[in-house]
């Protein structure tokens, strides 16, 4: 699952064991920025898990929580919108995160363009398959004038 909040992006995965196999019980909460974690992390104590940096990983930063924590926290996030407009409530709340602010702005238009994609391109002619005898020599029809 994907969530974007006025606290940052994250990406949110079952855990896996140490054994590699998933652990329904709890979640990996994964971000691009470490600021998202932190923020999020200070806003609920619950989530007191170490960050965990990757540099090698898609994602670099994780933080490993009990999965009803994290549905608790989701919860709470959702109790606590009072805006209407999710863009201007990011600017407002972290006015410092201008690379976040873009991407939400990015975001929003590909986002546009599922809803309303542009036109197809024109189809494109197919000339695979030509011979020599097939390409024109140069002399070109001109209209007025009877070839």
């Amino acid at each position: 699952m994907w969530l974007f909040t006025r606290l940052g992006f994250f990406s949110i995965g079952i855990a896996n064991r140490s054994n590699g196999s998933p652990d329904p019980t709890r979640v990996m909460i994964r971000a691009r920025d470490k600021a998202h974690l932190i923020a999020l992390r200070d806003r609920f104590p619950a989530l007191r898990g170490r960050i965990l940096t990757r540099p090698l990983q898609d994602y670099r930063y994780r933080l490993i929580a009990d999965k009803r924590q994290w549905a608790l926290c989701v919860a709470a996030l959702a109790r606590e919108q009072t805006w209407s407009n999710f863009k201007n409530e990011a600017k407002r709340f972290r006015p410092q995160d201008a690379a976040y602010l873009d991407a939400l702005h990015e975001i929003w238009r590909v986002m546009y363009r599922l809803q309303n994609p542009p036109p197809p391109p024109p189809p494109q002619l197919d000339f695979a398959g030509l011979g020599e005898e097939d390409i024109d020599d140069g002399e070109w029809w001109q209209p007025g004038i009877d070839q």
